[in-house]
């Protein structure tokens, strides 16, 4: 079942999908495309949070999805619903031994979520709707242990995932190149370093 909160659609704005919306990064994002004028839909498993600092609603000011984007029909909606220009992937599990513990559900949020995600673009798109550029967010964990030939870490260092957190991040981006190599879509991948700030969750 989806539960829309929000704001009618602005003329003439830049649009938005942002997956994994009310976690730490999301709400960060959230904020700051709001800040440039920019309609944002978010999406995530769990209800949107208070903006840290924020003195306003208890609700961003966007609209807002609580949903499992890992069903198929829910991301073809969002995705329809959102008529986004830009999509931010960033849902999924984020604290590195989770994934250990459970694998296969580490490997759905992970994996799973980006592939629902990428074949609603690629459906809507076929159907008329935007073609958006989707940035998929993974981890400097992918590299894995590396030699010292290869500090500081470039792009060209080997990936040799030592964790299950950081194979199911290579196994995201592979699916997000195969889309694009597949079926054109406007992926970005990227293989972000440790974040941290007001609002991280207490595991970190």
């Amino acid at each position: 079942m989806l539960i829309w909160r929000g704001i009618a659609r602005q003329v003439d704005v830049k649009s938005a999908l942002v997956t994994g919306a009310s976690g730490f990064v999301g709400q960060w994002l959230c904020r700051a495309l709001l800040r440039d004028g920019w309609h944002v839909t978010g999406i995530s498993l769990t209800p949107p949070i208070p903006f840290v600092g924020s003195q306003a609603s208890n609700e961003p000011p966007t609209h807002f999805v609580t949903a499992d984007l890992r069903q198929l029909d829910v991301a073809r909606e969002v995705v329809r619903l959102a008529e986004a220009e830009v999509v931010f992937h960033l849902a999924g599990q984020s604290f590195v031994p989770a994934p250990g513990k459970d694998p296969i559900d580490g490997f759905s949020s992970n994996v799973g979520a980006c592939v629902s995600l990428l074949a609603a673009v690629r459906d809507y798109r076929e159907q008329g709707g935007n073609d958006p550029r989707v940035l998929v967010v993974g981890s400097a964990e992918q590299y894995g242990n590396c030699e010292s030939q290869h500090v500081p870490i470039a792009e060209e260092c080997p990936l040799r995932p030592a964790t299950w957190y950081a194979g199911s991040k290579c196994a995201q981006e592979a699916m997000a190149l195969a889309a694009f190599r597949a079926d054109g879509l406007k992926t970005i991948c990227t293989r972000s370093f440790n974040q941290a700030g007001p609002g991280q969750s207490q595991l970190f």
